[in-house]
């Protein structure tokens, strides 16, 4: 009689970390800015002026009257492509790039932009400073990663929260878009708590839940207008995905 198979269990990211050799801080930033470009061209394709200007109005940082300032690119980048979605489409900009089938959009780079992808923009409570980056946990879900960064590592102190999106790139986790000001570890128990029961998430909560709570309303854990402290970091007054 033939055994049963084991139903194989998904590594988590810090186990696949474990089994990949990592590669350089250099090598992870440069595949990282490959992805980046091939984003920011689909800006322009996919969304023209019309779309542009719609997302920077739906940008809830964004210079009242139009605009945004320079501080705020990173995180801008980030967010109109992962989680924007404009009144024109029905998806993402990252989403229309991976389906567009006359972009080739190199294997390693489509990895990385995949990964991305169903990150959330969410806070990090950074735990321990090393020379090489820090450790840093999920505010909403308690994920522990290894974030690369020295600069990181060299301006804040433990404790402290950061607003961003990790990616994995050439076995490294980096943090992709995060706003320019820490926040006191002190704002993000009564945060959290505010931000999960709005969403009816228990905490932790399953980093899948947590994802599929932003796109299907919105919000995104800092967005302004939003339950508990918020530091205006980022946030997502997209339209509801339409219903397939």
């Amino acid at each position: 009689m033939a055994k049963k198979r084991k139903k194989k269990e998904k590594a988590s990211p810090e186990a696949r970390a474990a089994i990949t050799p990592a590669g350089t801080l250099d090598e992870a930033a440069a595949l990282w800015t490959r992805a980046i470009e091939l984003l920011a061209a689909s800006i322009q394709d996919r969304l023209g002026d019309d779309g542009l200007k719609e997302a920077i109005d739906a940008f809830p940082v964004g210079v009242p009257g139009g605009g945004l300032e320079e501080r705020w690119l990173g995180l801008f980048h980030s967010w109109i492509t992962h989680d924007f979605v404009s009144t024109q489409l029905s998806k993402t900009l990252a989403e229309h790039l991976l389906e567009d089938p006359e972009r080739k959009v190199p294997a390693d780079v489509e990895a990385v932009i995949r990964d991305a992808h169903r990150e959330p923009l969410t806070f990090w409570q950074l735990e321990a400073l090393e020379t090489t980056g820090v450790r840093a946990r999920d505010l909403f879900t308690d994920e522990v990663r290894f974030i690369s960064d020295p600069g990181l590592a060299e301006s804040v102190k433990p404790g402290v929260l950061v607003f961003g999106r990790v990616v994995r790139a050439a076995g490294l986790t980096i943090l992709d878009g995060y706003g320019p000001y820490p926040l006191p570890g002190g704002w993000g128990a009564p945060m959290r708590d505010a931000m999960l029961s709005e969403a009816g998430l228990p905490h932790p909560a399953r980093p899948v839940a947590l994802r599929h709570w932003q796109e299907r309303t919105g919000n995104q854990p800092g967005r302004q207008g939003g339950s508990g402290p918020c530091c205006g970091a980022c946030g997502s007054s997209r339209p509801s995905r339409p219903a397939p």
